[in-house]
């Protein structure tokens, strides 16, 4: 009974060793908007961000303008945003919003849906707790 019992145990920690790991979590939209544009390859344009330490802010005034006729006051429900706008005379545009929590996730979305209906070639997405605008030209 006790070397069925230590197969199964090894069994299981054998099979729990081959799961593969999951990819680590970006700390913040930030983050998040910095990994997309790499692994697009986008370079230039700007950046704006919420952080501290962001070399372009983005400001109240600039978020009432990218929603305009909208309320943002569901914008509380997000952690951190970053926004890239390429620096071309196109549409390009990239906005991360990550939430707290997935409670109030519609309403972000439906804001960020919005947005998405007065940019051409808008798509929406979502990965856990990070929104996605991307509008390419």
């Amino acid at each position: 009974m006790k070397r069925i019992l230590f197969c199964i145990l090894m069994l299981c920690l054998l099979a729990s060793s081959c799961v593969p790991r999951a990819a680590p979590r970006t700390e913040n939209a930030d983050e998040e908007l910095g990994r997309i544009l790499s692994e697009r390859g986008i370079t230039g344009g700007t950046i704006y961000s919420r952080a501290a330490d962001a070399e372009c802010s983005l400001t109240d005034a600039m978020l009432e303008r990218l929603f305009f006729g909208s309320n943002t006051e569901d914008l509380r429900y997000v952690r951190s945003m970053a926004l890239y706008t390429s620096g071309r005379m196109n549409e390009g545009e990239i906005f991360v919003l990550e939430l707290y929590d997935l409670s109030h996730k519609e309403a972000v979305r439906r804001l960020l849906s919005y947005r998405a209906e007065k940019k051409e070639n808008a798509v929406l997405s979502e990965n856990g707790v990070y929104l996605y605008l991307l509008c390419e030209p």
